[in-house]
């Protein structure tokens, strides 16, 4: 994660907390978006998925920044299909991270 690695100066504590701080965000993030995608509110999944994206690019996860992106499109573009799946691709990256963390 060089994004990581720049904006850190390479302290890995530093490093651990902010990983640590993001991993929570985005669940929270994640846990929002699974009743509005029951409930078709493509506002708060835009908004949340909005999040994800700015703090993926932040620490520098390219993959799940990109999953975001096209989630908070969609849903701008009000088009549900394949929402459900880019959801659960963002849990899937969000458990690669967690499973780096150790």
């Amino acid at each position: 994660m060089k994004r990581l690695d720049e904006i850190s100066d390479g302290d890995r504590e530093f490093q651990e907390e902010l990983l640590n701080a993001f991993i929570e965000d985005v669940r929270e993030n994640i846990a929002k978006m699974k009743p509005a995608l029951e409930l078709c509110d493509l506002t708060v999944i835009r908004d949340q998925a909005h999040a994800i994206k700015g703090a993926s690019g932040n620490v520098g996860i390219p993959s799940m920044y990109a999953t975001a992106a096209q989630l908070e499109r969609l849903a701008r573009e009000q088009n549900q299909n394949g929402l459900d799946e880019l959801v659960a691709q963002l849990e899937t990256s969000l458990k690669a991270v967690e499973n780096w963390m150790g």
